[in-house]
């Protein structure tokens, strides 16, 4: 089994996208893309990206059920299923000699529950701050602006290097940016 274990969800692409291929460059990992669709070609896409030794990629088709209606919808996907993937691998955490679940993004209220739940894992959000992503760049131009404030690799250079070092006295239940 690899020494690291790397969960990304959104892979296809910005700046999960830009954390898959930081990972997969580095030897002893296995890196795990879970993705919506498996078929779609930017799905595909991601299994011809090059691997260090011992490396390897596994693409997971996430898969939540909801039968509510629209706002149910949005809870769900932003709130149910962090907290079910988390709960899902929570055995994998506990095998790791330094296990850390590292969010990038809006989830900092559900890590502060679960930096003071889970007393044996570092748990912290990360803000990948105004990335030169579609989405960052569509920002830039609507306040007049050539591009945004960091390019894709500062962005996953940072947040990597933040996770890297990151233990549970000094970084968990705090947001990084």
């Amino acid at each position: 089994m690899a020494r690291y274990l790397v969960l990304i969800t959104g892979v296809n692409r910005g700046i999960d996208r830009g954390l898959l291929e930081h990972y997969l460059a580095w030897p002893n990992h296995m890196v795990i893309a879970a993705v919506s669709d498996p078929s779609h070609a930017t799905t595909k896409e991601l299994l011809t990206l090059p691997a260090a030794n011992s490396t390897s990629l596994v693409v997971m088709k996430l898969d939540p059920t909801v039968t509510t209606e629209d706002i149910q919808q949005h809870i769900s996907g932003n709130v149910y299923e962090f907290v079910l993937l988390f709960h899902a691998f929570i055995p994998l955490l506990k095998m790791a000699k330094y296990p850390k679940w590292a969010t990038v993004g809006s989830s900092s209220a559900l890590l502060t529950a679960i930096h003071t739940e889970e007393l044996w894992l570092t748990a912290l959000p990360v803000d990948l701050g105004w990335v030169q992503t579609d989405l960052g760049q569509r920002g830039a131009y609507a306040f007049g602006l050539k591009k945004a404030a960091i390019s894709l690799d500062e962005s996953v250079c940072g947040i990597i290097n933040i996770i890297d070092v990151a233990n549970r006295e000094i970084h968990s239940g705090e947001l990084w940016v």
